[in-house]
């Protein structure tokens, strides 16, 4: 497969992980539902739900007409199956199976109603053929029902209401029809109850509400907070790694200078001093690039580098780059080799020319090959230019961290060749000054093949 076969397959630039927390909360959020649905409070409002069906039928099946009780029990039978089919349910959906979470949600508020018309079918099917007695301890018992429905799932504001209506509302009625003088006035007492209880399901919900928000945005800052710190930690390491690493790079051509001084001020004859002159030159020269590396890079981490922009022959900048690192190729054994076309952009020919120099440095540094193909293609309203070698490659779980500061492959020769690694960084600071980006293209399998691309505002052929 040739180069541009290769990299012809359209590129979809890696997105970078938004590793911040929105503090944002929605109750619509599943995660947030979670918190306002009490499974542990519904299993037990089921099994007292239970218990009155329970007592319901061996109090009144002696005093009911058996047509009513039939009706009664087969209604009994349909509602505390499904209430309880939906409350095992739940306690088997994962906390990341959203989808199935939010349709349990749904299911179960839509069954809930049964249970208000089992109400509603007691108290107008098996009531009117009870005794006082039996009354009390129903009012005691649809009383309390309410509230423990309430609590069971309070984010549920509109089935709560409805319940308060076709329950309190039902018996309030029931009271009024069929009791007696007290039973009348108690009648009157249960319609406030449920009066208040109507409007106090809203207040219910807000207070629970903006518990379970105070609650999800604590954690969201928790997690913000360890955020935080692990950023802080790792600035903390990367300057620590520059400091060594400088301090490392600096002491050799410093030795260097230190020592062919020595010999230049104990040297016998005009050739051995030009030798030791020679040589702490070359040491000054390697001190001045590393400390010129340091700068840029410090330049670039502070954010103070501000782009010059003008109309740029980008192959021009590439033939230009590509001479400049000719003869550290050849000394390395590597063959530079330019192929495709490029435009006319406004952009920044020094940044420019430095991030391409840093990747083809990169590439016979540390790539391990003999060839490097440098490409250039116009793709999506961009000019990208591929620097392609036929070395060790990157590993794929490498892929981005390679463009982190300091951080050198661990398939290069990273070791032997030494430097601080910041290249790759260096590059995607520079294009990201530029308006654009680089990364490692993950579809090209001999070696590695890194891309700058440019954005194209002013497109012009060559």
């Amino acid at each position: 497969m040739g180069v541009f076969e290769a990299l012809s397959v359209k590129n979809k630039e890696p997105k970078s992980i938004d590793l911040s927390v929105d503090t944002i909360i929605s109750l619509s959020e599943p995660e947030t539902q979670r918190r306002l649905i009490n499974p542990v409070s519904q299993l037990i409002s089921q099994i007292v739900n239970f218990a009155a069906v329970y007592t319901v039928y061996h109090v009144m099946n002696d005093l009911v007409p058996a047509p009513n009780m039939l009706i009664w029990v087969i209604a009994a039978i349909i509602t505390l199956f499904l209430t309880t089919m939906a409350q095992f349910i739940v306690f088997f959906i994962k906390p990341h199976q959203t989808e199935l979470f939010t349709l349990w949600i749904k299911f179960d508020r839509r069954i809930a109603i049964s249970n208000e018309i089992l109400a509603m079918l007691t108290i107008f099917l098996l009531l009117p053929f009870s005794h006082e007695s039996q009354r009390i301890f129903a009012t005691a018992y649809f009383v309390g029902y309410i509230p423990m429905t309430i609590f069971a799932d309070p984010g549920n504001v509109t089935m709560n209401r409805i319940a308060i209506i076709l329950v309190i509302g039902s018996f309030t009625i029931f009271l009024a029809i069929y009791g007696n003088e007290i039973e009348n006035i108690l009648s009157a007492l249960v319609f406030a109850y449920g009066c208040f209880l109507f409007y106090a399901v809203g207040n219910i919900h807000h207070i629970i509400e903006k518990s379970v928000l105070a609650q999800s945005k604590s954690d969201q800052l928790t997690k913000q907070l360890e955020l935080s710190l692990k950023q802080t930690a790792m600035e903390r390491d990367a300057k620590t790694r520059f400091i060594a690493a400088a301090s490392h790079d600096l002491g050799q051509p410093l030795q260097a200078v230190n020592l062919f001084s020595e010999q230049f001020a104990n040297a016998q004859d005009d050739i051995s001093r030009t030798r030791a002159a020679s040589a702490v030159l070359r040491a000054v020269a390697a001190t001045q690039n590393i400390l010129s590396h340091m700068l840029n890079h410090l330049r670039l981490e502070a954010d103070s580098v501000t782009p010059h922009l003008q109309p740029t022959n980008i192959f021009n900048a590439v033939q230009s780059v590509v001479e400049q690192y000719s003869g550290f190729a050849a000394k390395e054994k590597y063959k530079l080799k330019i192929v495709g076309k490029a435009v006319i952009l406004n952009t920044d020919p020094t940044l420019f020319e430095r991030a391409l120099g840093n990747l083809i440095q990169n590439a016979i540094t540390h790539s391990g090959g003999n060839k490097i193909l440098i490409c250039c293609r116009i793709r999506d309203r961009a000019q990208q230019i591929f620097v392609v070698d036929n070395g060790v490659g990157i590993k794929p779980e490498e892929r981005e961290i390679i463009f982190e500061d300091y951080y050198q492959g661990s398939n290069s020769r990273s070791i032997t060749a030494g430097g601080f690694g910041l290249g790759l960084s260096s590059v995607r600071r520079l294009a990201f000054i530029l308006g654009g980006n680089a990364f490692l293209y993950p579809l090209w399998k001999n070696g590695a093949a890194f891309c700058l691309t440019l954005p194209i505002k002013e497109k012009r052929s060559k």
